[in-house]
């Protein structure tokens, strides 16, 4: 779980850096598809692989729920019309 509250607060930082800029990409089809196949394997990259200092389930319940609420908070924030012309990419898919 803690891995998960690294990435959403990762992709949450770069939505909100792309949709501060004035930049509009055009997205490109990406082969999602691959994330469920679980024979492709991709090294995370440092900042999203859990410390391997112990925490509590309640900790990082914790974390997870604060991550949710700041992307729920860029996503409600933004405007429509740049959620639809702005690309945040990632080089993992």
């Amino acid at each position: 779980m803690n891995h998960l509250y690294l990435m959403e607060r990762a992709i949450t930082k770069g939505i909100s850096d792309i949709l501060k800029g004035d930049d509009s990409i055009p997205a490109v089809d990406k082969p999602i598809e691959l994330t469920l196949n679980r024979e492709v394997k991709v090294q995370a990259p440092p900042f999203v692989i859990p410390s391997e200092s112990y925490q509590s389930l309640s900790e990082v319940k914790e974390r997870l729920s604060e991550s949710r609420k700041a992307f729920v908070h860029v996503v409600d924030h933004a405007k429509e019309i740049d959620l639809k012309t702005k690309v945040f990419s990632t080089p993992f898919v």
